[in-house]
């Protein structure tokens, strides 16, 4: 076997081992930085990691991620959906909005995945609803920090 080959092998063996769910997000970064993986741009936000959040979660991070900002995303949410804001959406069409409308996701990684070497604060919407309810679900540890930590 080509000595290319097996580093190649051994990289992506190794990639899926850090990304894989008994790691912690801690030691997933640790073991990132030391092997030289950049986890920003190996992780993407997927249909598993969106069918764990609520409704209130995915609208966070697609605002503080700036996804919902995304030119694609803007297109396909009233093109193609025919809605004209993403607060008014449920969570499957949200989980449309992140995976089908074309919206580059690459280095939009929210902090929860790459531990708690990144201290943000959790942005909050500017309606009072909202606002109570993210603020409630912080109080009482169900959500977690979702600002970036690969800021473009």
């Amino acid at each position: 076997m080509d000595i290319n080959a097996i580093w190649e092998d051994l990289g992506d063996a190794t990639v899926e081992l850090v990304l894989d769910k008994t790691v912690t997000t801690d030691q997933r970064r640790t073991i990132g930085d030391l092997l030289g993986i950049d986890l920003c741009s190996e992780w993407r936000i997927d249909a598993e990691y969106l069918a764990k959040k609520t409704t209130g979660e995915m609208l966070v991070l697609g605002e503080t991620l700036g996804i919902f900002a995304d030119p694609a995303a803007e297109a396909f949410l009233k093109e193609t959906l025919g809605r004209r804001s993403f607060k008014a959406c449920k969570k499957g069409v949200l989980a449309r909005v992140f995976l089908d409308s074309g919206a580059d996701l690459a280095g939009k990684v929210p902090a929860e995945i790459l531990g708690t070497h990144v201290k943000a604060a959790l942005k909050t919407s500017s309606t009072a609803s909202n606002s109570n309810t993210l603020s409630r679900n912080k109080q009482n540890g169900s959500m977690p920090e979702l600002l970036p930590y690969c800021a473009r």
